[in-house]
């Protein structure tokens, strides 16, 4: 049988890992509004950045599941 209390902790904790890449990210979208003009180029640096975002806490959320 699973033991699924333990796994439902994980899978709902705060994570350090997450929470320094979202750090980061917030003050480099502060930089990118602060410095560029409000464009499609803005509006489109600020979407990859968040894709990126999503994308390495989707590969933090992987490689602590191997």
């Amino acid at each position: 049988m699973t033991d699924y209390p333990p796994m439902i902790e994980d899978w709902f904790a705060s994570h350090e890992k997450y929470q320094a890449l979202m750090d980061k990210a917030k003050e480099l979208a502060y930089l990118i509004v602060a410095v560029v003009p409000d464009c499609q180029e803005r509006t489109a640096a600020l979407t990859l950045l968040r894709r990126t975002i999503m994308t390495a806490n989707t590969g933090i959320a992987r490689g602590e599941d191997s």
